[in-house]
């Protein structure tokens, strides 16, 4: 016994072995395993490290093609609205549930609206359906042709009532699929004015070919008139009634003369003995002598805005007086009850054009008179022949002029006379 627990207690001499006990792993069994497990880990984690590079690339290069992509898309985007833009007619585009998606410069030129104030609202929000929406593609989307055309109006911005002609179609999927619809129009406000100035030309020819045949047909017999009344007077004494009766057929065939005078002018005002004239003292005139014609009691301002620089053109100065003056009698009846008359010069660069303007405070004119402004004949005055206007406007085209009319009812007026500068003058 005690041999046996002195043996328990007896340690190894160093550099002996220890031989283990069975069952146990030994030391390097175990550091093997872990470096074949560390081998297989590094191996891992370079596969893991390659493959994560591998993605990086595929991914950068997924990234490249896609921000190519997007930039391939944008570039055909705006290319398309550029397209979109360029169109002359106006587009609009709404959705199958009627909101605009898209509004083009031409359609905003016309409307007055701007393309971020309609995108994303209701079709008949903005233009109404005047008369009914089968005039829309609204109707379009719903009707089995998928297609309309014809003419209609539609309201502006201003709230001004346009004639346009207009085309609808379904925009679709090649599948069938119904995306929205399309209407393109165009405005026939210019096309009308062209066939209204075409109509007024037939119209001013023939009057102008009757006035010079009534003309010359008129003059000789007032001529003999104004004689019997001139020798009739003579042999009458002042306080016989008939001498009255002799001065009032005197005065009638003077205004009679008057028109024929007129007429004639009208129809051939003769070739215009144009010279070098000074418009600014030219106008400073003619305001002179139009504040000297009213009288004390009238109640009219005038004002005037002539430079004190010379400007000059090419004009008749009798020709050129005698339209300026029909016109300033317009505009001085067109205030019974006073008001404020401009009149004034505005020069650009030479070769360019001068406006003489006269502007008044008057009563001004409705769309109606307006259109028919300069026809022979036609006066809104109690006394009048209606030649006035007529004769200043072919007065000024002899000029190589021309006149713009600006009116509204209870506005007043202001008329625009356009002249051409003296090439190569300076004042």
């Amino acid at each position: 016994m005690m041999g046996k627990r002195a043996a328990r207690g007896v340690r190894p001499r160093p550099g002996s072995a220890e031989v283990p006990s069975r069952g146990e792993p030994s030391v390097g069994a175990a550091l093997s395993g872990f470096n074949e497990a560390m081998a297989l880990v590094t191996s891992a984690h370079r596969e893991l490290s390659r493959r994560i590079a591998e993605l990086d690339l595929q991914l950068a290069q997924r990234n490249a093609e896609l921000a190519q992509s997007l930039l391939e898309t944008q570039r055909l985007k705006t290319y398309l609205n550029y397209i979109l833009d360029s169109i002359t007619n106006c587009l609009v585009v709404v959705d199958r549930f009627g909101t605009i998606t898209l509004f083009n410069r031409a359609a905003e030129r016309l409307t007055g609206y701007q393309g971020s104030e309609v995108v994303g609202r209701r079709y008949e929000e903005i233009f109404g359906c005047l008369t009914s929406d089968i005039f829309t593609p609204l109707y379009t989307l719903r009707s089995e042709s998928g297609a309309s055309e014809g003419e209609k109006e539609i309201v502006t911005k201003s709230g001004e009532r346009l004639p346009v002609q207009y085309a609808t179609s379904r925009l679709t999927t090649p599948e069938g699929l119904v995306l929205g619809a399309i209407e393109i129009f165009t405005d026939l406000g210019g096309v009308r004015a062209l066939e209204e100035g075409r109509r007024r030309v037939s119209v001013l020819s023939a009057l102008t070919e009757m006035a010079a045949v009534v003309a010359h047909e008129i003059r000789n017999p007032l001529q003999g008139i104004a004689g019997y009344a001139a020798l009739l007077r003579e042999e009458l004494s002042a306080e016989d009634p008939r001498y009255a009766m002799a001065q009032q057929i005197e005065e009638g065939v003077k205004r009679l003369e008057e028109i024929v005078n007129n007429l004639l002018l009208l129809v051939r005002p003769g070739k215009p003995s144009l010279s070098r004239l000074d418009l600014s003292a030219f106008m400073r005139a003619l305001v002179a002598t139009c504040r000297q014609r009213l009288s004390s009691k009238s109640k009219i301002v005038v004002e005037d805005d002539i430079p004190a620089r010379a400007v000059f053109t090419k004009a008749d100065p009798v020709l050129l007086e005698r339209a300026l003056w029909n016109i300033l009698g317009n505009a001085l009846q067109a205030m019974p009850e006073g008001g404020l008359l401009r009149i004034a010069l505005v020069s650009g660069s030479p070769s360019q054009v001068c406006q003489l303007i006269i502007a008044d405070t008057g009563v001004g004119m409705s769309r109606a008179v307006m259109d028919r402004l300069f026809t022979p004949f036609f006066t809104t005055k109690e006394r009048g022949a209606g030649l006035g206007l007529a004769i200043a406007k072919s007065l000024i085209t002899f000029h190589q002029g021309e006149i713009l009319v600006r009116s509204s009812e209870g506005r007043g007026t202001t008329v625009t006379v356009l002249l051409p500068m003296e090439r190569g003058v300076h004042g």
